[in-house]
């Protein structure tokens, strides 16, 4: 009985503690789960943070983008358009169409840049950035029938805004809008644009925040092993058969995770046969570029970069010294090909050994793209900070830097402060006869040449298309005009040299201000006034001599082309010598034939001399030339009545010529008299492509031709009596 008695009141005592050890596992349990809740809602908070963390950082970048390139644009250009199809014409549209072309063409992130304008109660293009064969081409004075609020907002109240999500005919964007204000009135001109892809601005916020996601996926990954070893710690006391499994469980950790993990013994890595057999996990070995054998053999010391080296001896000593319980860095470490790679490096101390050790944790992540990335995100910032206050050509300061610049020496009353104010004479000339790059080039070698001439103390900037200023302190108005002096002699001797550049030049003018009170506008004003009469007396000599620059240019890209115009010009002075003109009109269609190819100097040099025939692209630049040779003799006193006749040389006489399509009485008499001159010339003289013709079949190819392609009594006259005669 009593025998009974105790083995009852056992088994009370074990029902008891079972019970009572259950309870302590429910209660293990339901806490694990409530701390995994728990750390399930700080990660989606902090998730959540970090998306719009994220999407703050792309619009802050995207309106940053948008008004750096708004400040780079002209005003004075945008006010001349009007959004019509005559804006097509335009230099100003051209030149802004261009660079809204190259600069969606070099900067990834956006796909459309353009210029929209109010007109009439609607919202229209004024210029976007597509070339005009593309199907996204907007033609000026296209209406954007998609407007909605947040563009108009723009538009009414001045400020930049960067809308939502919108879709319109082109796709679903996100655009950064910046008003364009006049810089006097501030009235808003126009609103430039910038429209990125709305699945490439989200994808971008994806690609961003996958780190934090991998980050919080790997704690939760971390978070669940721990729990799952802390439940299977206590299953160990009791089963020791479950200790195999553990173990296992650390080695698919230790060697999977994305950390590179080894155990150190003060400067050297643990060879196996001291603690076990894993001391280096795969990651470490992959990201140090070797192996476990490798790195037995070495030290730390040694495989860091020794830009590093100092830093990470003086924590690891604080480590070792217990003043610090680890410490973190960023460090290199070199890898066997003799390349660094970055590392994010933590030391911990190796816990809970029962001897006396110096043996510690050396984590690494490998952040050699990120570092990458970050270089890279601080180069364009430097590059947008530097267009800001530069001039994207030249390189010298803008207009915002230069009154900006003006300000803060009023401020410091840097008097008196002086506005040297200089022009390129004929620059416009130069422009439309040899390109826009090459008077780029002119604009970078005249800011160079003026750098040169400069005292280390002035401001130079390019306020306007041609248009350089000069900002100078402390001198008086007589040193004022000696440095004018100067760069008068100075700026343009080095490379005016060249036959091209002979009909350059820059008129210098210069404004004073003596007293804080005087505007800037004041002393921009008189500047100008100085320059331009300055101008005035430059220009007149400039022009006279631009004709014969411009020949003598072109007969040194094509000797052919030289002998080629003074005999068209003997043969039309001939010819209109038997048609019983005057003597002022022999001469005048004689200079016309001499001239009649001036518009060649804008062809390249080997299309003009090409040994082969011209393909149908070089044809249709060469047809050009008559058009070109009349505006650049219209822009002339001397020989502004003779650029209609170079103009219709290559008409002909049954209407199927070029530019115009003239016909019969149509074209202008003497154009007639040279385009059997030039025909002639062409026919009898040796080609790099086929022989010369015989002056026979010369003489029939124009008879042939006479009636369609030439004046028949001008053919007539110039068969029996200018080619039949000896000379």
């Amino acid at each position: 009985m009593i025998e009974l008695m105790k083995n009852q009141g056992n088994h009370g005592k074990s029902s008891y503690n079972q019970l009572k050890k259950n309870l302590s596992q429910k209660q293990m349990i339901w806490g694990g789960i409530l701390l995994a809740l728990c750390i399930l809602c700080l990660s989606g908070l902090f998730l959540r943070f970090q998306w719009h963390r994220y999407q703050a950082m792309a619009a802050n970048e995207a309106i940053q983008l948008a008004e750096s390139v708004e400040a780079l644009l002209h005003t004075d250009h945008i006010a001349k358009l009007s959004g019509t199809a005559a804006d097509l014409d335009l230099p100003e549209y051209m030149m802004t169409k261009a660079s809204f072309i190259r600069l969606v063409a070099a900067t990834n992130p956006f796909h459309f840049a353009y210029l929209m304008q109010e007109k009439d109660g609607e919202i229209i293009f004024l210029l976007d950035s597509e070339e005009p064969d593309s199907p996204d081409y907007s033609p000026p004075g296209q209406v954007y029938d998609e407007a909605g609020a947040v563009l108009w907002e723009v538009f009414t109240s001045g400020k930049t805004v960067l809308s939502e999500p919108t879709s319109d005919r082109w796709g679903t964007w996100i655009s950064a809008l910046v008003p364009v204000k006049d810089p006097i009135s501030g009235e808003t001109l126009a609103v430039f644009g910038l429209d990125y892809s709305a699945s490439e601005w989200n994808a971008a916020l994806w690609k961003k925040i996958v780190p934090d996601l991998i980050i919080v996926f790997f704690i939760l990954v971390l978070l669940s092993a721990v729990l799952y070893i802390s439940f299977q710690n206590r299953s160990i006391r009791k089963l020791v058969s479950k200790i195999a499994l553990d173990e296992a469980l650390y080695r698919s950790v230790f060697d999977q995770t994305p950390v590179g993990i080894a155990i150190v013994n003060d400067k050297s890595f643990l060879s196996q046969s001291q603690l076990g057999r894993v001391n280096i996990n795969p990651m470490f070995e992959k990201i140090l570029a070797r192996s476990s054998q490798e790195l037995e053999q070495l030290k730390w010391t040694e495989i860091t970069h020794p830009e590093d080296l100092q830093a990470d001896l003086e924590k690891f000593d604080l480590f070792k010294q217990h003043v610090i319980a680890g410490y973190s860095m960023e460090k290199r470490f070199i890898r066997p090909d003799g390349s660094s790679v970055w590392t994010n490096m933590k030391v911990a101390p190796l816990l809970d050994l029962p001897y006396q050790h110096t043996m510690h944790l050396c984590l690494i992540d490998d952040i050699t793209k990120s570092k990458a990335d970050l270089s890279e995100r601080e180069e364009i910032a430097k590059q947008n900070e530097f267009l800001a206050y530069h001039d994207y050509l030249t390189g010298i300061y803008n207009r915002r830097f230069f009154e900006k610049e003006f300000n803060r020496r009023v401020d410091h009353d840097e008097f008196p402060i002086a506005i040297l104010r200089g022009n390129i004479d004929a620059f416009n000339e130069f422009n439309s006869t040899y390109g826009h790059l090459e008077g780029d080039q002119l604009l970078i070698n005249i800011a160079r040449r003026i750098k040169a001439c400069m005292s280390d103390f002035d401001i130079l900037a390019r306020i306007g298309g041609d248009d350089f200023a000069i900002l100078v302190s402390g001198r008086q108005e007589v040193e004022i005009r000696q440095y004018l002096e100067k760069f008068n002699h100075q700026v343009l001797n080095d490379f005016m040299n060249q036959e091209k550049y002979k009909l350059i030049g820059i008129s210098w003018g210069y404004g004073i201000q003596k007293n804080r009170q005087d505007p800037l506008d004041k002393i921009y004003d008189e500047a100008e006034a100085f320059m331009n009469n300055r101008k005035f007396y430059n220009q007149k000599s400039i022009r006279s001599k631009t004709i014969n620059v411009i020949m003598q240019t072109l007969f040194i890209k094509s000797e052919r082309e030289k002998k080629h115009s003074e005999r068209v010009g003997k043969l039309c002075e001939k010819t209109a010598d038997r048609l019983n003109l005057n003597k002022s009109q022999i001469d005048k269609v004689r200079i016309a034939g001499y001239l009649h190819d001036i518009g060649k100097i804008g062809i390249d040099e080997a299309i003009l001399n090409k040994p082969g025939q011209l393909n149908q692209r070089e044809w249709e630049i060469m047809k050009l030339h008559p058009s070109k040779s009349a505006e650049i003799l219209a822009t002339t006193r001397e020989y502004g009545d003779i650029a209609e006749i170079v103009s219709s040389h290559h008409e002909r006489y049954d209407g199927s010529g070029y530019p115009k399509g003239l016909a019969g009485v149509e074209i202008p008499f003497m154009a007639r008299i040279i385009a059997i001159c030039d025909a002639y010339d062409a026919m009898t003289e040796e080609r790099t492509y086929r022989d010369p013709l015989r002056k026979k079949e010369a003489v029939a190819e124009l008879k042939r031709c006479a009636g369609t392609y030439f004046d028949p009594e001008i053919v007539a006259v110039f068969v029996s009596q200018v080619i039949g005669e000896k000379s």
